[in-house]
């Protein structure tokens, strides 16, 4: 009995992936600099950061 792996290189598994791997990435990171900046009382940027990264989720909810 053979896997699908066998038959799926794991270049094109990697390659439908990546995408999301970037968006993701982006959206924790940009989720962690706007914590940081809340508790230091910067909050422009982190309206600005949070709007960024609803715009961002959109782009990921539209991929899938």
């Amino acid at each position: 009995m053979q896997l699908v792996s066998d038959f799926i290189p794991n270049d094109i598994i990697y390659e439908v992936a990546k995408p999301y791997i970037y968006i993701s990435s982006v959206l924790v990171f940009a989720n962690i600099i706007a914590f940081i900046l809340f508790f230091l009382k910067k909050y422009l940027p982190v309206v600005i950061m949070g709007s960024i990264a609803f715009c961002i989720h959109g782009v990921y909810i539209f991929l899938n």
